[in-house]
């Protein structure tokens, strides 16, 4: 993507180069994940909205509010507690809390491809599932958003398939009218 970046800004240097097609057939035949076939090339690949993210951060800063509202307390209430003592709660509580959550908002993944749709959900050392259908056994599709969610364009997609025990759910994906279609 910054090939194509310094390409655009002078063309007249890049025009004999013919990089642009040998870039491009490169980039589309790279196989990001195991299960890819060759000339499984992705229509898309993303992940949950950010706001999701962001929400799921709120609880290690929450955690270390609680932390320095707990060392104010003390203080104000003449206890002796130090400040490094205080600080080193905190980041023994914040810190792998905020990787946990960073860590687990990027092992889920959304993709579709010309062969299938594909949703993974993975939860570090615990679980992993993912859910895969072929793209010609794909029905129907929904789009169901919240007030919130068609704010800050995100919303669930429900992927039905011709398994009828079987449906993939997109939740909370970005722009989500753009991979419905």
């Amino acid at each position: 993507e910054d090939l194509f970046y310094l390409m655009g800004i002078d063309q007249a240097l890049w025009r004999d180069a013919h990089l642009t097609q040998r870039v491009k057939a490169q980039r589309k035949e790279h196989r990001k994940y195991q299960w890819q076939e060759e000339g499984d090339i992705l229509l898309y690949d993303g992940r949950r909205h950010f706001i999701i993210l962001a929400r799921s951060l709120l609880i290690p800063f929450g955690l270390l509010a609680i932390v320095a509202a707990l060392y104010a307390a003390m203080r104000g209430l003449d206890i002796p507690v130090s400040i490094l003592t205080a600080a080193i709660v905190g980041i023994v509580v914040f810190i792998p809390a905020l990787i946990w959550f960073v860590v687990d908002y990027f092992n889920d993944y959304f993709v579709v491809t010309p062969l299938r749709v594909t949703a993974r959900e993975k939860i570090a050392f615990i679980y992993e599932h993912r859910l895969e259908a072929p793209l010609d056994q794909v029905q129907d599709t929904t789009l169901l958003t919240s007030f919130w969610g068609k704010l800050l364009n995100y919303g669930d997609l429900r992927i039905k398939t011709a398994n009828a025990a079987s449906q993939i759910v997109f939740d909370h994906v970005g722009n989500p009218t753009f991979v419905q279609s």
